[in-house]
């Protein structure tokens, strides 16, 4: 019987072994395989309930009918530890790619080796110690695969350099806090029947990705490229300038974007500003406060006093139209009237953004205007979306604090319609996720009749506020389950779908 429920134990560990190396090589993944994820695998890993996994240990002290209870209370507490960590949702999913398979082969290999010595040495009870081992094996198959990836990666980019250097095309090159994405696609839309021209796809954006997209998309007649700079750790944008540096450089903004990993606003800004630094032209926005390092630096700004800057803004719920006064050469000012079907103050900066960079290149004011007439937003950042009585702005492809806000700014436009706002909050604040989360409720407040919060980690910071004055708010596990509920209620409304849900969060 003893035997029996041994092996039934290591069966049952190595069940919990494989649930732990999904969530760590997701964690590395996420991190885009840095060393210093260790920190976050040890947090996210093991929680405190992680430690009731040692229990079976101490079966050593039982026998008789006292250990068949005690093996009992061990299975129950092994299916409720595997139970709380598979509901628990990440922010994406595991993609088996082949670095990844690597990892999870060589850990699988250890792992193998663990289990046969533990049942050639009669040590099942220690079967417990696989979860402590998992984390070592992860991190010893990351140090010993490291030489082997990085020559994987180096003939990788190194293909991708000579190509770019072969095509030679204009690279425009695009970083920032947010808004980066978009803009590359609005500039895209309006190159791309004058240039042959290429971007970089969806958010290909590290250097893996930007390789990734010149091998496999770019035209050999490409003449203007525009790359999508990304960045999550401090070091990510030197990997990438080390492929394509640009000749035109685009910072849209510098805000507490991925604070956990960067730590400070400063090494956020050191990061950013390396783009600028490797180009020959750099469009900023006036009201940015970092300091500029560039030959020729031309800047827009929402108000008056930049290179390019916006005046007489109407919002509508339907369309946006402004003016656009771009400062000549000889001192003289230029209005260009604008009119777009992208809403939001946002949109309205990032056009202006991508225009100064149009009239850069010489393209004609009538060309510039017929464009982004016609510009389409980018799925999932707000994607204004009419069904039936509904509306729905779907914003859900990520968020930070000044894209919730801007967002809740657009909610505010339609006047007539029930507002409703659903949403996981901003979860990847750092140390500062508290404050972020407590500030924008406090802004639904002032704008949405209700709130729909889809679990998350942040929701608690929601509640806090909502309770503190009695908001009315309701809670759902998933973002489905939240939707169909919203959906049912009568009545003309506009919904607000924010932060990286209707993929994540769906279950």
């Amino acid at each position: 019987m003893v035997n029996v429920f041994n092996y039934i134990m290591i069966v049952i560990y190595l069940i919990v072994v494989g649930v732990d190396l999904y969530k760590m090589l997701l964690i590395v993944q996420e991190s885009h395989y840095h060393f210093n994820s260790l920190k976050i695998i040890l947090r996210k890993a093991f929680s405190s309930y992680t430690y009731f996994l040692l229990f079976p240990i101490f079966s050593v002290l039982y026998e008789g009918t006292d250990l068949i209870i005690f093996n009992c209370c061990s299975v129950c507490i092994l299916g409720l530890y595997i139970y709380l960590r598979t509901r628990k949702k990440h922010i994406l999913k595991l993609n088996f790619t082949m670095r990844i398979k690597r990892l999870c082969g060589f850990i699988s290999l250890l792992n193998i080796l663990s289990v046969y010595i533990l049942i050639i040495k009669d040590l099942i009870m220690l079967s417990p110690l696989l979860m402590i081992t998992n984390v070592i094996y992860l991190y010893a198959s990351l140090i010993i695969l490291n030489p082997l990836e990085t020559l994987i990666q180096y003939s990788y980019h190194n293909k991708a350099r000579k190509k770019i250097n072969e095509v030679k095309p204009l690279v425009i090159g695009i970083t920032g806090s947010c808004g980066k994405t978009s803009c590359k696609h609005y500039l895209y839309q309006i190159l791309k029947d004058k240039y042959i021209t290429f971007m970089t796809p969806k958010s290909y954006n590290t250097c893996n990705g930007i390789s990734k997209s010149i091998l496999e998309n770019m035209n050999k007649f490409t003449e203007i490229a525009i790359i999508e700079y990304g960045a999550s750790h401090v070091g990510d944008i030197e990997k990438s300038l080390k492929i394509v540096k640009p000749e035109i450089s685009l910072i849209t903004n510098i805000s507490l974007q991925h604070l956990e990993t960067f730590v400070t606003e400063d090494n956020i800004k050191k990061e950013k500003t390396l783009l600028m630094k490797n180009s020959k032209v750099h469009f900023y926005n006036k009201l940015s406060n970092y300091q500029l390092e560039c030959d020729k630096c031309i800047s827009f700004s929402i108000e008056k006093g930049g290179d390019y800057y916006v005046k007489d803004i109407v919002y509508k719920e339907n369309k946006t139209s402004f003016k656009i006064v771009c400062k000549c050469d000889n001192g003289s000012e230029q209005e260009i009237t604008i009119e777009t079907k992208l809403l939001g103050k946002t949109n309205v900066i990032n056009i202006c953004a991508c225009v100064a960079i149009c009239k850069y290149l010489g393209l004609d004011n009538k060309y510039i205007v017929n464009k982004v007439k016609n510009l389409k937003p980018f799925p999932s950042r707000l994607e204004v979306i009419r069904k039936d009585d509904n509306i729905i702005i779907n914003d859900s492809f990520n968020s930070n604090k000044l894209g919730f806000i801007e967002a809740l700014n657009v909610l505010n436009l339609f006047k007539e319609y029930k507002k409703i706002v659903i949403t996981p909050g901003v979860v990847t604040g750092g140390k500062e996720i508290s404050a972020i989360n407590e500030d924008i409720a406090y802004k639904i407040m002032g704008v949405a009749n209700s709130c729909y919060l889809v679990d998350s980690i942040s929701t608690d910071y929601f509640s806090k506020v909502f309770d503190g004055k009695l908001y009315n708010y309701h809670k759902y596990e998933s973002f489905t389950e939240a939707y169909n509920d919203v959906i049912k209620i009568k009545g003309k409304k506009v919904i607000l779908i924010e932060n990286d849900i209707t993929d994540i969060y769906r279950r």
